[in-house]
């Protein structure tokens, strides 16, 4: 909320009608401003572009943000909304009587439906400032009752105009507009949506909330409302009521796979094991092929067809072959680094999640810090400058680089404090493989993954697939130090080390109408 100015938090706190009022006289001085452009555009052409166009709706979907999300989540879904066809205005499209002339110079010549119809059109095709000048000529003929529109009309054209302002001029005007589409039509599924995640962009967590809750409760037979409604709630740090939400959406819905991936999430930050393993025999029953195949085994993100075993022989791998053979030039580089035999916490590493805030919610207890190599930017420069064998080695490996490269793993310095703690959770794609190669092993440390625990030992690697559900416990006094490589999966292909999205939690789904 801090992000959105003062002036505009006053117009959002207006009155409904208040509101309304304000944002008409708005738009009327950004029309005065707007230049000429549909010189090439006659009536009879609008009025076929309103038969063909009107009524209907299509999903619309945002780039995932991924700094807000946590990276257990499901992919974006491309699901209908719940209402085919929320308005779908009758005996519309002919109305106005005869064919105007041709539109030379001004756009309020046209008959309402078919300027609206072609503002829509002009929205699908990405031509935002053409159809916002259209719908804000429509909105200003409303206000001045130059047009007989219906409530349901208005809502169209203030939902339009919301879509084009997101694009052009930022999100405090698009509020306004859904907001004034919601007064004229207060269950127009597709506005909640849109404003939902706005508010949740604007860091306007309640507002995003209570609209959620307010489109259970519309649409009370709407698995997606609850899926929506579950998302903001765990955004919002939530995760008990994100549950309950989750719970009723796969009721309606039990065949739903981005659902129990958040839902599993939702069940380890509350240290509901159980219930996680239960949800996860119930999703495979409903979804037999094509995501989770193994309790133990839940990420967001599923490459089918790949070997699935919680861990790996590190002798298959050329990458632990060299890191062994390389450990005690590793080693030396790392005391170097660190300026003396570690015997306590690396102070001068970053806390794990202050850079990726998706791992701060794994530390049960203690203290966990990092230094990486590899990170999604690229390479680090500190450590290339201070450990140049160690990155050189890491360098003579595709499978490391382009695992950062394209986002999906880190290769870092990884300390673990004597007493900390992770909590049981998954990776979020079994598209990778994790090498853990021992610098510093006191007696204490161990990870547990799937269901057999193992420890470290110096200059020996581990291998394991983090999707499987993993856990550490450190019950000694010092610090435990491994360097940490990610890389993919042999089994996936070269051509596909692509990009995994989205990073987050699945939004809700963005809706827009034509």
């Amino acid at each position: 909320a801090a992000s959105v100015p003062c002036t505009r938090r006053r117009a959002l706190a207006r009155p409904p009608r208040a509101r309304i009022a304000w944002l008409v006289g708005w738009l009327g001085m950004a029309l005065s401003q707007t230049t000429e452009w549909l010189d090439h555009i006659d009536a009879s052409d609008a009025e076929a572009m309103a038969q063909q166009e009107h009524g209907a709706f299509w999903n619309y979907q945002e780039p995932s943000a991924q700094a807000s999300w946590p990276d257990y989540s499901a992919h974006f879904r491309d699901t209908p909304s719940a209402a085919a066809a929320e308005l779908r205005p009758e005996g519309d499209a002919g109305r106005g009587g005869e064919p105007k002339p041709p539109l030379r110079r001004k756009m309020g010549r046209a008959p309402a439906a078919a300027q609206r119809a072609l503002a829509e059109l002009l929205v699908r095709e990405q031509r935002w400032g053409q159809a916002q000048q259209l719908l804000l000529d429509l909105v200003r003929r409303s206000a001045q009752d130059v047009d007989d529109d219906t409530e349901d009309e208005r809502a169209a054209n203030f939902f339009h105009l919301g879509v084009c302002y997101e694009k052009v001029q930022g999100h405090e005007l698009a509020v306004q507009c859904y907001q004034a589409a919601l007064q004229n039509r207060p269950n127009l599924q597709s506005a909640m949506r849109n404003l939902m995640l706005l508010y949740a962009r604007m860091e306007m967590a309640p507002e995003a909330v209570e609209l959620a809750e307010r489109q259970t409760q519309c649409f009370p037979e709407d698995s997606n409302a609850f899926y929506d409604a579950g998302v903001l709630n765990m955004l919002a740090g939530h995760p008990m009521a994100a549950c309950a939400h989750y719970e009723r959406a796969l009721a309606l819905n039990p065949r739903d796979a981005p659902t129990y991936a958040n839902y599993d999430q939702c069940l380890l930050a509350l240290g509901r094991m159980q219930d996680s393993h239960e949800s996860a025999k119930r999703c495979i029953a409903h979804i037999p092929t094509g995501f989770w195949t193994d309790p133990m085994q839940r990420p967001p993100h599923i490459v089918p067809n790949i070997t699935a075993t919680p861990w790996h022989d590190p002798t298959s791998f050329p990458l632990c072959q060299a890191l062994e053979e390389a450990y005690p030039v590793i080693k030396r580089e790392l005391f170097m680094l660190l300026g003396s035999e570690p015997t306590c916490m690396p102070e001068q590493w970053e806390e794990v999640g202050k850079r990726l805030a998706k791992d701060a919610d794994i530390l049960s207890a203690g203290e966990w810090r990092e230094m990486p190599f590899y990170s999604p930017g690229g390479k680090e420069g500190l450590l290339a400058r201070q450990c140049p064998r160690t990155q050189q080695l890491l360098d003579a490996f595709p499978e490391v680089i382009e695992m950062a490269r394209t986002g999906n793993g880190e290769s870092l310095f990884s300390a673990l404090k004597g007493g900390t703690t992770l909590r049981p959770h998954c990776g979020s794609t079994n598209a990778r493989l994790t090498c853990h190669l021992g610098l510093v092993v006191p007696p204490g440390p161990k990870i547990r993954v799937g269901r057999e625990w193992r420890t470290w030992e110096a200059g020996k690697c581990i291998v394991f697939d983090d999707s499987f559900e993993h856990e550490v416990r450190h019950e000694g006094q010092e610090p435990r130090i491994v360097l940490l490589v990610n890389f993919w999966h042999p089994g996936v292909p070269r051509s596909e080390w692509k990009p995994i999205h989205p990073a987050g939690p699945s939004p809700p789904a963005r809706q827009m109408m034509r």
